[in-house]
């Protein structure tokens, strides 16, 4: 009987690793930090991200920044080599409980001008540079009015991921003023990745997250702005993680990103 419930969790335990793959013994994303309540992956260091493209076959370079989420007061810091802090405005919450992780996160409120952001003139800048964000975000009510999750921008002509009430909460596309509407109800699903694809080379200005392509109308002309989360009104909701690419490691297909969250332990559904 001893010897069966060790040949059965010793199975058990093989299974569950294959697929999460986190293998006990040497799996390809081994040694990546991973959430061990969510199974999501965060990879905190260079190294770490290396290895994430490098399983998820994409050679075009690591982010430069990454933002763990995790402090207690003050700004994000950035623990990639871009260190690009997020400045904190307007008393966003920290260290608050995300249900399915066991990491902490930071809050909004559906308040004014509630945000982390880089200001205008510092990290990338979009009227010259292809940018991608990642974000593990959450909506968890209902705005009353549009409501800013995450921009690459908030210029005169920005790229932005908003939400508004639309029959349900659906995360919004918005770029140089011209809005699409994801189908999804986002206070339905808890933390999902957000991602802003801005690629200037091949004209691609996409929002995605864990059930929706949304293609956008690309424009050259956004400008420089601030760049984080939340804006001139935040959502109701959390964010454990973010990370950020510019450049060419930003001009990758949208097939690669999926890839990617794939990596990352996401379950992406849109095509």
């Amino acid at each position: 009987m001893p010897a069966h419930g060790v040949v059965h969790s010793a199975k058990h335990g093989l299974i569950h690793g294959v697929k999460h793959g986190t293998l006990l013994f040497g799996g390809t994303m081994m040694g990546v930090t991973q959430d061990p309540t969510s199974l999501k992956y965060t990879p905190a260091n260079n190294s770490e991200w290396s290895q994430t493209m490098a399983v998820a076959g994409i050679t075009a370079g690591n982010p430069t920044d990454w933002w763990m989420c995790q402090e207690a007061a003050g700004n994000l810091a950035s623990s990639g080599p871009g260190a690009l802090a997020l400045i904190a405005n307007a008393t966003p919450l920290y260290q608050q409980s995300v249900t399915g992780w066991m990491a902490k996160g930071v809050g909004f409120t559906n308040a004014a001008n509630q945000r982390f952001t880089a200001n205008v003139g510092t990290g990338p800048n979009p009227s010259t540079t292809s940018m991608l964000q990642i974000w593990y975000m959450s909506i968890t009510a209902a705005p009353g009015a549009q409501v800013v999750m995450a921009n690459i921008s908030d210029g005169a002509t920005n790229f932005r991921v908003m939400a508004q009430v639309v029959g349900n909460t659906k995360i919004q596309n918005a770029c140089a003023g011209v809005v699409v509407n994801g189908t999804t109800d986002a206070t339905t699903v808890g933390i999902q990745p957000v991602v802003i694809h801005y690629d200037r080379t091949n004209s691609i200005a996409n929002v995605y997250t864990l059930n929706d392509k949304i293609v956008g109308t690309f424009s050259a002309g956004i400008v420089d702005g601030r760049k984080g989360i939340g804006g001139q009104t935040s959502q109701t909701g959390q964010c454990v993680y973010g990370a950020q690419f510019q450049a060419g490691a930003a001009e990758i297909t949208p097939a690669q990103i999926k890839t990617l969250l794939q990596t990352l332990g996401w379950t992406i559904t849109w095509t």
